[in-house]
């Protein structure tokens, strides 16, 4: 079994909630960084970190996609 390559590692922590609706904020924005990185074209899994709070999100660029956005760019 080959492991992926991880191209960047995001560090995602999360406050200790005071109420439900201040739980549900961290869950959006985590949920919104995953649909954007899909959108761009981009892999990610997530992970807990060294608490509950604090997530690691895998990320990492097909081959195509970088090859895509090097000619973009040159």
């Amino acid at each position: 079994m080959t492991l992926p390559d991880i191209d960047l590692v995001i560090s995602f922590r999360v406050p200790k909630p005071q109420d439900r609706e201040q739980a549900a904020k961290p869950e959006h924005q985590y949920a919104q960084l995953l649909e954007t990185l899909q959108k761009a074209g981009l892999r990610s899994t997530g992970r807990r970190g060294q608490s509950q709070e604090h997530i690691l999100t895998f990320v990492s660029c097909p081959q195509p996609l970088v090859d895509s956005l090097v000619r973009h760019e040159l």
